[in-house]
């Protein structure tokens, strides 16, 4: 049984498995072509899970740093916005 490691992209583990079967030899690989930690958190919520399942499938992820990047912000913010809060404390 295989179950649902990144729930914003409905990833499995058994997709990362054969990603890894298949020749990905880095987190960002498995990214790439799963789109694990491409969803709406960014990997917030399931890059520890993504990695676990890729080190359990033979690639070494260095402890401590993430090969995951993350994007910011996950919502855009007009500067218009941001020069009405200016100065406010």
């Amino acid at each position: 049984m295989s179950y649902v490691i990144c729930r914003c992209e409905d990833v499995t583990e058994q997709e990362i498995s054969a990603c890894v079967d298949a020749g990905a030899t880095t987190a960002q690989e498995v990214k790439f072509q799963t789109r694990a930690g491409m969803g709406f958190c960014q990997g917030r919520v399931c890059r520890v899970s993504v990695e676990e399942a890729i080190e359990s499938a033979g690639v070494a992820i260095e402890l401590g740093a993430s090969s995951l990047t993350v994007r910011l912000p996950v919502r855009p913010t007009a500067l218009a916005d941001l020069a009405d809060h200016r100065g406010e404390d």
